[in-house]
Formats: structure tokens, sequence, C-alpha cells
């Protein structure tokens, strides 16, 4: 059976001479894998197509009993070109890409993490948006959108709203709480989270994403929201662990 989707390339190996093996992220069969013979060739009208980072429509056969689909045809939807100019943005969009890549289930359709990519993409294409809002809206919708979305408006213990204070994440049992419940002042087992970092967290739950372009942070905001980020995430998704591309983006974040 012949399928058509639009996808997002997320990662590719080199098969042979001239052919590649590609993980995609598709609208409508959720995350896939294809072999694409001869798509390497310098001759080849797909030369470049299935690259990473791309976000493409492709033709594919389907086997029904085998994981590696065989890709026939396909063309760009959108290309990224201010992305790929950028070695910031390019490493953001990578993490991105090798999230979905180790987190989403395989073949099960999720149009709305779908569209959540290619608008992260979008808005990493955007010269005018900080990329580490473009990633911290993505990282965080994804969570969500896969089942392990936190409470940032009220502290784990008592209760009372976070809008509009400071908090505190406990590592021990990964939860937010209010400055006057944290179960330690020992900055090993906390993370402190500025009245800032919240107001961003709070705005990406609510979809506020003109909010949170205008919300200006200091290093220190950057560099805890991007530890709470990745401690909760590699609390319930273990696989993230073993990401390649976070290494370098951690060199680059923190400096930024």
């Amino acid at each position: 059976m012949i399928l058509k989707t639009e996808a997002v390339v997320l990662k590719t190996i080199n098969q042979g001479d001239t052919s590649k093996i590609a993980t995609l992220y598709s609208r409508e069969q959720g995350r896939i894998k294809m072999i694409a013979k001869g798509v390497r060739n310098t001759k080849s009208r797909y030369l470049g197509l299935l690259d990473p980072v791309q976000h493409v429509e492709v033709l594919f056969y389907e086997k029904s009993n085998s994981d590696l689909q065989l890709f026939k045809s396909g063309e760009i939807v959108q290309s990224y070109y201010t992305l790929h100019k950028d070695f910031d943005r390019l490493a953001f969009a990578q993490v991105a890409m090798e999230f979905i890549e180790r987190a989403a289930e395989k073949t099960e359709p999720h149009p709305e993490l779908f569209e959540i990519i290619i608008g992260t993409l979008a808005s990493l294409d955007n010269p005018k948006i900080m990329p580490v809002k473009s990633y911290w809206y993505f990282h965080l919708r994804c969570l969500g959108e896969l089942g392990f979305r936190f409470d940032a408006f009220r502290c784990h213990q008592c209760k009372t709203t976070l809008v509009g204070t400071g908090a505190v994440y406990h590592r021990p049992d990964a939860a937010i709480y209010c400055t006057a419940c944290s179960p330690t002042p020992d900055e090993r087992f906390i993370i402190n989270l500025s009245p800032r970092t919240m107001a961003i967290m709070q705005m990406i739950d609510g979809e506020n994403w003109p909010g949170i372009q205008q919300v200006i942070t200091t290093l220190s905001d950057r560099r805890s929201l991007w530890d709470f980020i990745w401690h909760y995430t590699k609390v319930h998704l273990p696989p993230i662990e073993q990401m390649k591309s976070l290494a370098v983006l951690e060199q680059i974040y923190h400096h930024a």
C-alpha cells in the first residue's frame, strides 16, 4: 500500500553508498522509519530532501510486517533557511528532533504534537524570536502532550497559588513548592525558580506565546529553568538521558 504523509525529518543514517535510513515524525502515522534508496546519489532529484530538520511531504510503501518502510517520492514543504544558517538555532532544533525521536511513541499518530514541532521550527527560523524561548515552549508543551504535565500554578503541598511569586523545585520528588513549604534549603536538592521563571512556565501552560516573548530574563533565570526542565524530563522519560545533542546545547546555553 502506498501512503502519503506530511512529516518532519528527525534523524538519518547513511546506508550503503547512495541510500539512507530516515526517521520521521508524521502527522498521520506518528514516528516512522523508512529506507530511501539512491537519494544520496548526486544526480538524485531527492538529494537533501530527507536531511534532518526538514518539513516534507512523502509517499512511501507501507510494509505492515516491518518497522522499515520504503520511500517512494517526496517534496519539501519548508526548509527553514534562517535556522540552518544560525549555529545556535540549529542546535536547539537538533535537540528538539532528538527529543521527539526518543520520547514519542512509534506509529501512534499525535497531530497536536506534530503541530507543536512545526510551530517550533517556524519560530526558531524567525530571527526576531529568542531561540531559547522557542525551545522552552516546545519542550514544556511536549511534556504536556506526552502525559507529563506538571502544575506550575499551585504549591505541591499547601496548594496555594504560585502566580506572581517565585517557587522551589525539589529534585527528590520532582515537584514544585512555594518557598514556605520548601522541603529543604539545601541547594543540592532544590532549584530556585524566580517569579520571572514561574511566569514563563505559566504562560507556556496557557499557550500565551506573546507574553513569553515580552518577559525579560536574566542568565540565572535561564539556567534555573534549563536545569528544572531537564531534571523533570529525565525523571519521567529515562530515554532522554542518552541524548547526544544535549551536550552541545548545554555548552551554548550556559553561556547564553
